[in-house]
């Protein structure tokens, strides 16, 4: 479970390849070892969007750090570091760094309570690691995915790429935003970080086509329809985005940020709960839209009017973050997520199996995350300690509603009948 939950965070620059590919690579062993599936698909949506958003190379990053700047420049700070904000805001994604301290706590306490303890003592007294009736959730066009038999594997073949474009991704913010003549950070924050995510990404693309034509590994054909299928695989998330951004320019030319800030001054709401209301906001509109970039763009540009209206220095990078991962949380538990959906077809797990023994976890983490990061990051209290108390209230909710799933099998088949 700890190497599962390792191989997430390994592939951390993007998340739809971190459910492909660590469910993929990881569950011949997790099958062998009786870890059921709805474990697996846990762990491999918990170290995906969690993942992907709080790493400083990743193919959110763009993305965030526009919302950000773009935010910004309505309520007449165009000149704002980005980049910068983004970095501090990463401490207090609290949802995201409680999300990812679970795994760990249920792993190595061998613990589980809800629907997943249940499905573990099937796993591990049975051997069935999908329940009776369960359907693994699997992709029409996954053959598309398949090495064509015969064809040799080297690990060269996916890290020179992923390598390159990584590199790629510093290089072109570094240039874009001045160089040498404005300094590493300057630059960064000045840099058009999706230009620089567009140059990297086709550079490493275009590394990996020479390198499998060049070893003959496929033809010119087969690796331009590789290249077409990989754009088709991420076409409904652009659908999705382009809505939400759409949403979001409506919202804005009606004065929906003004207007809820004319709606808080009115009620008197107090500063200090500003960013438990944000998260909570985000939670509920990712889960029913099931996107979490859709939930960023929608919010954003109101939550840091809302910000600004108070003018408290403390309160804006909470806020900021309550967005960015308080839109995790549909992203990793929603039922019509495609982070949710991905970790399914990875881990060959029943989909609605895969929600519901998964979203006890996340609304744990969800609640850690309110009472002891947001509540406190309201009336400035440090991060760290917030990450500390909540790590701590993590384990003491595992300690007392988890049960032991590491048993003799005699054992744990009483539990099933009980």
């Amino acid at each position: 479970m700890l190497a599962s939950w390792l191989m997430g965070m390994i592939i951390f620059f993007d998340d739809y390849s971190s459910c492909i590919i660590a469910g993929n690579t990881v569950r011949p062993v997790t099958d062998k070892l009786r870890i059921s599936r709805e474990k697996l698909s846990y762990i491999v949506d918990s170290t995906a969007a969690p993942v992907a958003t709080i790493a400083i190379i990743s193919t959110w990053v763009g993305y965030e750090i526009g919302l950000i700047a773009d935010a910004y420049a309505k309520i007449g700070q165009p000149e704002v570091n980005a980049f910068l904000l983004y970095l501090q805001s990463i401490p207090y994604r609290f949802y995201s760094i409680f999300a990812l301290a679970m795994v760990v706590i249920l792993s190595v306490t061998v613990k589980d309570y809800g629907p997943m303890y249940k499905a573990e003592i099937r796993a591990r007294s049975t051997g069935k690691l999908i329940r009776d009736g369960g359907v693994p959730l699997t992709a029409q066009d996954m053959n598309l995915l398949q090495v064509k038999e015969g064809t040799p594997l080297r690990w060269i073949n996916f890290v020179l790429p992923v390598v390159t474009m990584i590199v790629g991704i510093f290089l072109s913010l570094y240039y874009l935003g001045g160089g040498p003549e404005v300094g590493m950070r300057e630059a960064f924050g000045a840099a058009d970080s999706s230009i620089a995510l567009l140059y990297a990404s086709s550079i490493g693309a275009l590394v990996a086509l020479v390198m499998v034509l060049a070893q003959r590994l496929l033809s010119l054909s087969e690796a331009f329809d590789a290249l077409i299928n990989g754009a088709k695989s991420v076409y409904v998330a652009i659908v999705i985005l382009v809505l939400a951004w759409t949403l979001s320019s409506v919202s804005g030319e009606l004065g929906t940020a003004e207007y809820l800030v004319g709606m808080v001054e009115a009620a008197n709401v107090p500063y200090q709960i500003m960013p438990l209301l944000i998260f909570i906001v985000c939670c509920l509109i990712s889960f029913a839209m099931g996107t979490s970039w859709g939930t960023m763009g929608i919010v954003m540009p109101l939550a840091i009017p809302i910000a600004a209206h108070f003018d408290v220095e403390h309160l804006y990078i909470p806020i900021l973050a309550s967005v960015l991962t308080g839109a995790i949380f549909g992203d990793h538990c929603s039922p019509i997520s495609d982070t949710t959906i991905l970790s399914s077809i990875g881990s060959g797990s029943d989909h609605i199996d895969h929600v519901n023994t998964q979203i006890p976890y996340a609304v744990t983490a969800a609640i850690v995350a309110a009472v002891f990061g947001f509540v406190p990051g309201g009336f400035g209290v440090h991060p760290l300690i917030s990450i500390v108390l909540g790590i701590a209230a993590l384990i003491v909710v595992v300690k007392l509603l988890g049960k032991s799933t590491q048993g003799s099998v005699a054992d744990l088949g009483s539990d099933i009948k009980a």
